[in-house]
């Protein structure tokens, strides 16, 4: 009974902060309510899921074909620029995204696990590392708030120490496919590396020309002979 008015409590002071500080949906900025938390019911049912299936020669695996050695990857969202949903990317990337950026990752991994479609054998998840003066600059890393998520969905542990970015380098926004892989060619090197480690996953906000996973698979394979599979967020059509 004292759980059921706990409940009722919560959901009638959830209520009242609504009304005197409201929430907007991040896609069409119209206010959301109760148990919508970025996202109004419309805009969450509309997301352009990928749902791109690992090692199924999706298109998301075909971008690193003849570039560098990949197992599987996969994406969840099929990311367009001019889309409405660039502004999920844009708020976990700049706007201060932590949570948003972990609750995604979450789903991802509940959405992988449910469909039976995951790896058992992948021993830990490898965020896409952040230049030190960029991450206290930015506050955090997006791609490790997303592997954070899908750690904990997926039940994978984290290692932050097998890839490092010493090299700080210009933003790759609205660089062409190769300006993006002269770029990104140097930028990683690998850290440290379990010797018992057979098989990682590097996670990724946004996968668009592939570089910036290419850099960082070339710096594993340099030194270590492992699988290397991907997930990411979104993948550019």
């Amino acid at each position: 009974m004292n759980e059921i008015f706990d409940k009722s409590m919560r959901e009638i002071y959830n209520s009242f902060i609504d009304v005197i500080f409201p929430r907007y949906c991040l896609v069409c900025d119209k206010i959301i309510y109760g148990h919508e938390q970025y996202l109004c019911l419309k805009c969450e049912g509309g997301i352009p899921f990928g749902y791109y299936n690992l090692g199924t020669e999706n298109p998301v695996e075909k971008t690193f074909w003849g570039r560098c050695k990949i197992d599987v990857a996969g994406a969840y969202i099929k990311y367009r620029s001019d889309s409405k949903y660039a502004s999920l990317i844009k708020n976990i990337k700049y706007d201060g995204g932590m949570i948003l950026a972990n609750d995604l990752g979450n789903r991802y991994g509940n959405w992988l696990k449910s469909n039976h479609i995951i790896d058992n054998n992948f021993d830990c998840l490898v965020p896409v590392p952040m230049h030190p003066k960029k991450l206290k600059k930015r506050g955090y890393n997006q791609s490790e708030e997303l592997a954070k998520g899908l750690s904990l969905s997926l039940g994978i542990p984290l290692d932050l120490n097998i890839l490092k970015r010493d090299i700080d380098a210009e933003s790759q926004t609205k660089k062409n496919r190769f300006s993006r892989w002269e770029n990104t060619k140097d930028l990683y090197a690998l850290n440290e590396l379990n010797d018992n480690y057979r098989h990682i996953v590097i996670v990724d906000d946004v996968i668009t020309t592939g570089s910036t996973i290419e850099s960082c698979v070339r710096a594993i394979h340099q030194f270590k002979d492992v699988k290397v599979s991907v997930l990411a967020l979104g993948f550019t059509l």
